[in-house]
């Protein structure tokens, strides 16, 4: 199993997509050959399913405290993996 990839891509915005959803865009210097994940804290919230998309719209709840917000890369064959433990 590859690790995920930490670099190669920046968050171009985050809003809120709904009262409890939030909305990144990013840019990724990869050529279309990884999906995405989206990390606040060390949990995961979303995820492309095409490796086209630069988009991901999550659940986020409301905290007391800023969510540290991440994203990896990783293969299309590690899809279901959790790297939140990794973080």
């Amino acid at each position: 199993m590859a690790a995920p990839y930490l670099g190669g891509f920046r968050i171009t915005s985050a809003s809120w997509a709904s009262a409890s959803s939030i909305r990144v865009d990013f840019e990724s210097t990869y050529d279309n050959q990884y999906l995405y994940q989206l990390y606040a804290g060390r949990s995961l919230i979303g995820a492309t399913t095409s490796t086209l998309e630069r988009r991901i719209i999550a659940p986020l709840s409301w905290s007391l405290w800023p969510q540290v917000l991440a994203i990896v890369a990783i293969e299309p064959s590690t899809a279901g993996t959790n790297y939140g433990a990794n973080l």
